[in-house]
C-alpha cells in the first residue's frame, strides 16, 4: 500500500507541475475571449510557417509569435501593406497607417511572453 501511495503522490506532482507549466506558457488563452479558439490558434503558430492566425472577424483579431531577433511588429506591416495601407507612425503599442488621406490605427497587445494580438479597425 505505500508504494502504491507513493506511485500515485509522484503522479499528482508530475501533473501539476506539467499543468504549472502549460499555464505558464498558454495560461492567458483560457481567459482571452473563446480559449479553444486561442489554443488552436496559438497550435496553429506553431505548428506551422504561419505569421500570424486570425482570432476573430468583428472586430478583426490575429494573433502573432514574437520572434526572436526579428521587429515584433513587421508582420502587421507586412499585411497592411497587402492592403494597401503605407505606415506612417507608432505611438506606444499601437500601429498607424494611411490610405487615401484616411488613418487606420491598429492596436496590440502582448499576449503572453511569446505571442501578440492585434485588432484592425472597421472600416
Amino acid at each position: 500500500m505505500g508504494k502504491r501511495r507513493q506511485t500515485l503522490n509522484r503522479i499528482f506532482t508530475l501533473l501539476m507541475i506539467v499543468f504549472c507549466l502549460f499555464l505558464t506558457i498558454y495560461g492567458k488563452a483560457l481567459f482571452e475571449g473563446n480559449p479553444m479558439v486561442m489554443l488552436q490558434s496559438i497550435a496553429k503558430l506553431e505548428l506551422t510557417s504561419d505569421s500570424y492566425v486570425k482570432i476573430s472577424t468583428s472586430p478583426v483579431r490575429y494573433v502573432s509569435k514574437f520572434e526572436k531577433g526579428t521587429e515584433p511588429y513587421i508582420v502587421i506591416n507586412q499585411y497592411m501593406q497587402q492592403q494597401g495601407w503605407k505606415y506612417k507612425d507608432q505611438l506606444g503599442s499601437s500601429l498607424i497607417f494611411e490610405k487615401n488621406n484616411q488613418q487606420s490605427t491598429v492596436s496590440t497587445v502582448q499576449y503572453t511572453k511569446r505571442f501578440f494580438i492585434w485588432t484592425i479597425p472597421e472600416q
